[in-house]
């Protein structure tokens, strides 16, 4: 009897693994690690009727009171209850696009502001004709398990209504191992050498990106990226294809396991996405401020690859500090020959995790980027090989946008 259930079992299991005319003993994998739960509250919302002249009015906030008025028409205070690194709020607003006359503070249970929101700051759509319009986004992180909400005013505001709908907090789920050689060789970069080494100069390009889902989800997730130049990185496109997720991303450069920790100078939003390509799986983004000098821009070499080249993966799986990958981390194949779609590729052996995702793949004697990290393969009962794509092709894409291309090229070699 046990016999004749766990044939049954094997057979259901074997046709349950072959999808879409995939091989049964493989398919490609590409998790992004989960960092936020977005919890959807009781909608809060403004009073249509805000206070004006010398009224005003007394809100319970935390462990005492604020009071409103016709400057500060409305506040919110909110308390998770229960532990969380951070709090990140979701407004939605009803008014008109060039309304200058307010703005939105988000602040810390110290009153400490995070983060200020006008108009300007809101993706707007309309709802119905001749009716206000809708805007809407996420707000920066909060530290801790409180955040409090202001709304100021220069004037009283043309039909305005703000809300809060939905919070994301702390949660982690991990990405999927991609482990090739039956042996994990992911190590955290500062106990396997020390900032003298070479592979220490390797990393200094390479930052952890924080992220939300391109899917609208409200996720948050993290990636890998590097520097091009001092004031442009790249990624994967996969981790970053539109404008909105700019509104919170993030390039945190020196997240590593020991002192001296990222400044806030280090902590750095995008301006822009200046290319992306989904074939080839990159994007380069813009930052705000140019990276410190100590981050050091990658040095990109554009010649093909081989087979067996040894390398070096230096990367933030699962938004860990620098984490690296050498033994047996090698181009298994050049070519991609047996998946068209990946035909730009190579496969390497170099064992990688969700949010390593953009992370440079570097020629272990020479310290040059030669691909981009950007798929998994998970081969069932055996070990799995990942995907790269060759950087010689990315550069020969860049080179199409003839005003980019100059800004990076003296890091191509």
């Amino acid at each position: 009897m046990f016999q004749r259930i766990f044939t049954i079992i094997l057979v259901i299991s074997v046709v349950a693994i072959s999808v879409n005319g995939q091989a049964a003993d493989e398919y490609v994998l590409s998790r992004l690690p989960v960092l936020s739960k977005t919890i959807d509250i009781d909608r809060v919302f403004s009073p249509d009727d805000l206070p004006v002249d010398n009224q005003t009015k007394d809100v319970p906030c935390f462990d005492g009171s604020r009071t409103t008025n016709a400057a500060m028409p409305w506040v919110w205070c909110y308390d998770y209850g229960r532990p969380t690194d951070f709090i990140r709020p979701h407004l939605r607003v009803r008014g008109y696009p060039d309304d200058n006359s307010w703005y939105v503070s988000i602040k810390n249970e110290g009153g400490g502001e995070v983060d200020r929101l006008n108009a300007s700051s809101f993706h707007w759509h309309v709802e119905a004709p001749n009716e206000p319009f809708v805007g809407e986004r996420w707000t920066e992180r909060v530290a801790g398990r409180k955040v409090q909400i202001e709304l100021h005013a220069d004037s009283p505001p043309r039909d305005l209504r703000v809300s809060v709908d939905q919070i994301n907090v702390s949660f982690f789920q991990p990405g999927r191992k991609a482990i090739t050689t039956g042996k994990n060789d992911m190590r955290d970069l500062l106990a396997a050498v020390p900032r003298s080494h070479r592979y220490y100069n390797y990393s200094r390009s390479i930052a952890d990106i924080h992220l939300m889902m391109s899917d609208r989800s409200g996720r948050e997730t993290n990636c890998t990226g590097f520097l091009l130049t001092q004031q442009l990185l790249m990624t994967n496109q996969h981790c970053i294809s539109e404008d909105w997720q700019l509104d919170t991303a993030k390039a945190i450069f020196g997240f590593e396991s020991q002192p001296p920790f990222p400044t806030a100078q280090d902590n750095i939003p995008f301006a822009s996405i200046e290319m992306q390509d989904a074939a080839l799986d990159f994007t380069i983004l813009k930052l705000k401020w140019p990276a410190r000098d100590v981050w050091k821009p990658a040095v990109i070499d554009s010649r093909p690859i081989t087979n067996d080249q040894l390398l070096v993966l230096i990367q933030h799986p699962n938004d860990q500090p620098k984490v690296l990958s050498r033994i047996q981390c090698t181009v298994q194949s050049a070519t991609v020959d047996d998946r068209p779609e990946y035909a730009k590729d190579f496969y390497h052996l170099c064992d990688c995790q969700g949010g390593s995702s953009g992370a440079p793949l570097i020629d272990e004697a020479t310290g040059r980027v030669v691909g981009l990290q950007h798929r998994e393969i998970e081969k069932i009962f055996d070990d799995g090989v990942n995907l790269g794509v060759r950087m010689n092709e990315i550069v020969t894409k860049i080179q199409t946008n003839g005003a980019l291309f100059n800004l990076i090229k003296s890091s191509i070699q």
